[in-house]
């Protein structure tokens, strides 16, 4: 092979693991939640694991997860955020929304029923002059 094919071929592997890895990356990475009215907002697609697999919330705001079932896995059918008593069915090929009102801050893991999928909520402080909800507002369940 000629040395500036080799070079071509070279460069356009090592382009296109690095374009693998930044979308594998992105795809299972941190998202935060965006404030839309009231309320935080972040998407989770669930095929084959929770994509992003770690979402960043405010204390005090109503947060609503939705859960975007893309697999027929049958591990894949139930979210479960064990230390805060939520357990929801998740149909395949639909979205399904879950609603907390996360009132401390930590780190919160949520699975499948078998253990296999893991993601984290983690819950931290807002900032100075963000609203937060009083203990009163409806939520699926309080973190």
């Amino acid at each position: 092979m000629a040395e500036p094919a080799m070079v071509v071929l070279v460069v356009a592997l090592v382009l296109g693991m690095a374009l693998i890895a930044w979308s594998l990356s992105a795809e299972s990475g941190t998202a935060h939640t965006r404030l839309v009215g009231s309320r935080q907002e972040a998407y989770v697609i669930v095929r084959g694991r929770y994509r992003p697999g770690s979402i960043t919330a405010w204390r005090g705001i109503p947060l609503r997860l939705t859960f975007v079932r893309q697999d027929e896995d049958p591990c894949s059918e139930r979210v479960i955020f064990s230390g805060l008593g939520v357990d929801r069915y998740l149909p395949a090929h639909a979205a399904t929304e879950v609603t907390l009102l996360p009132l401390r801050t930590g780190e919160f893991l949520f699975t499948c029923q078998m253990g296999m999928y893991q993601g984290t909520l983690v819950v931290k402080e807002p900032p100075r002059g963000l609203l937060v909800a009083r203990h009163g507002q409806a939520a699926d369940r309080r973190a």
